[in-house]
């Protein structure tokens, strides 16, 4: 018999992402900066004439305690007052919008300050150039919010164009431009791009620690964001540090309390988890879980303490005091599910932890969507850790359900007849997948001449549907009241032209295979390889805790066996 070898090494990367607390996500209210607007919002902008002196400094005064829903109420009622003085498309108006959209960044309502930082980039855009120091202020602004929910495709372009102003007009060296740089080294960060973050965020402390001091609060964030980006790569002695030197320089500029400190305490316990430190994590997290809106973000650190130190019962309870909200962003949803699958795991619901794992991925493959450019190192990306890890759970569940002969959920039927075909599933979806995609972008060139003139069309209008139907994502998705059913809608068609995508791909792959193989690279399932009679494919997936060898026979058995490794 011929034995096909595929092999697929997963090199572990230490935790990931940072389960809420991304730097560069906040606001502080602190010393004004009138040269240019960071990325933080800096406090309350410049008063404009006419506007009632004090106004502005309460504000200011509350941003810097933390008491973000007193300083919204009142820059209300400032973006009213320039609205009438001035007229709703003044460049003060605009200042009023970007100031109550920083305020929403520091509450975490990603959304609502979305649909702020829009018109005030309509306003400035117009009134003031589309090259204005505050035109860039903006930019990034709208970048860093679409990073945060995930839209990816939509944030890289903006925080590039706000960076290339930054750097002409303002300098290389100035506080603006690391704004900026902070911004793009985090979006780089939560796609995986480990190798493009840590010279940007290193640019960013440098010019930060010249131009605002190294113990600036803003230098705090970049030495936060710099701790993020070595604890993904596994350099814990590197990220510790780091963190901790930012919460010292937060603790005592802002206070113990302010939810920017507490982000920041944060960041250290999910460092000290990757360090193993669970007790020091622990306390980390239950500071966090105290401190309202980073209550959910304590939690999901608590539920990781929890799981790495045998206690799923707790886990559990944790997740389900807070279970995510229809509308939260897919990154919290992602480590949501990938947690409750281990904890349900753990406490021996193998049924229900597949399903939970299940949601865990079609979330985490929404978000590989929306992430352009090389993706090769996405999985690398995610919060607290890797989102390979979301797929090396749920591969470890299905090789305990296999020898058990344990059915498989009906969410799992379309990717395997059994659970050991599911898994091979799984395990094609992580680094064969990467590979492939990888191959691809350097393949490309001439295969188009192979697809047959009438599915070169059926492509074409594919694609038109996709992107008329994303350029709807923000009027469906960023209102807050009474849009339900504009969402059931944009779902619907979405699932429709997945169906269709899915009709088209199985139709170049018979009749365009080359073209479909490196254009719409997808993981096979076991009963869709191409082994002939006398054949079998072996193929190998490594973690950091434990290993699999898949064995595969023509027409899809699959066997599937725990390496001692």
């Amino acid at each position: 018999m011929r034995v096909l070898a595929l092999v697929i090494c997963l090199v572990m990367v230490g935790g990931l992402d940072v389960i809420a607390v991304d730097a560069g996500s906040g606001l502080h209210g602190r010393r004004r900066e009138r040269q240019d607007s960071d990325h933080r919002g800096g406090g309350a902008e410049a008063e404009a004439p006419g506007d009632n002196l004090r106004l502005p400094e309460k504000i200011d005064a509350l941003m810097k305690a933390g008491k973000y829903r007193q300083a919204q109420r009142l820059a209300r009622v400032l973006l009213q007052r320039r609205e009438r003085r001035f007229g709703p498309d003044a460049p003060e108006v605009a200042g009023g919008l970007q100031l109550l959209g920083n305020i929403d960044m520091g509450m975490r309502q990603f959304l609502k300050a979305i649909e702020l930082y829009q018109r005030a980039l309509q306003i400035r855009e117009k009134a003031l150039g589309p090259d204005d120091p505050k035109t860039a202020a903006t930019l990034a602004q709208l970048g860093l919010a679409y990073t945060e929910i995930g839209s990816y495709d939509k944030a890289l372009p903006l925080v590039q164009r706000s960076l290339n102003i930054r750097e002409k007009v303002l300098g290389s060296d100035a506080p603006g431009t690391a704004g900026s740089l902070d911004i793009l080294a985090n979006l780089k960060r939560q796609t995986g791009a480990h190798a493009e973050a840590l010279p940007l965020a290193q640019r960013a402390l440098r010019i930060r620690e010249k131009s605002l001091g190294p113990e600036h609060p803003r230098t705090a964030d970049t030495l936060g964001l710099l701790a993020m980006i070595y604890q993904q790569q596994g350099a814990m002695d590197k990220a510790l540090p780091l963190a901790e030197k930012s919460l010292k320089i937060k603790g005592k500029e802002l206070g113990t309390t302010h939810p920017e400190t507490v982000k920041s305490q944060l960041i250290l316990g999910v460092i000290q988890q990757g360090r193993q430190d669970y007790a020091k994590a622990e306390v980390s997290f239950q500071k966090g879980q105290s401190a309202g809106k980073a209550r959910r973000a304590g939690l999901g650190g608590l539920a990781e303490v929890y799981l790495s130190t045998g206690r799923y019962a707790q886990a559990l309870e944790a997740l389900d005091a807070l279970p995510p909200r229809a509308r939260a962003r897919p990154q919290m949803r992602a480590q949501f599910f990938t947690q409750k699958g281990q904890a349900l795991q753990g406490l021996g619901r193998r049924g229900e932890a597949a399903a939970a794992y299940l949601q865990a991925i079609v979330t985490i493959e929404e978000l590989r969507a929306r992430t352009p450019g090389e993706r090769a190192s996405f999985f690398q990306a995610g919060m607290i850790k890797g989102y390979y890890q979301s797929y090396l759970a749920l591969i470890g569940l299905l090789a305990e359900m296999a020898p058990k002969g344990e059915p498989l959920p009906p969410s799992f039927q379309a990717y395997g007849r059994d659970p050991a075909a599911a898994a091979f599933y799984f395990a094609e979806s992580v680094k064969a997948r990467a590979l492939l995609e990888a191959m691809a972008a350097k393949a490309r060139v001439g295969l188009s001449k192979e697809v047959p003139p009438d599915l070169a069309v059926k492509e074409r209008q594919l694609q038109a549907k996709w992107r008329a139907l994303e350029s709807k994502w923000d009027a469906v998705f960023l209102p807050h009241a009474g849009r339900r059913q504009d969402v059931e809608v944009y779902r619907a068609e979405q699932q429709d032209l997945e169906k269709q995508e899915t009709a088209l791909l199985e139709e170049l792959r018979r009749r365009a295979p080359r073209y479909a193989a490196l254009y719409y690279p997808r993981p096979y399932k076991a009963q869709d390889l191409p082994l002939k009679s006398g054949e079998v494919l072996l193929e190998y997936i490594l973690g950091d805790k434990e290993s699999y060898l898949f064995r595969v026979e023509p027409g899809g058995r699959t066997q599937i066996f725990r390496l001692a490794v």
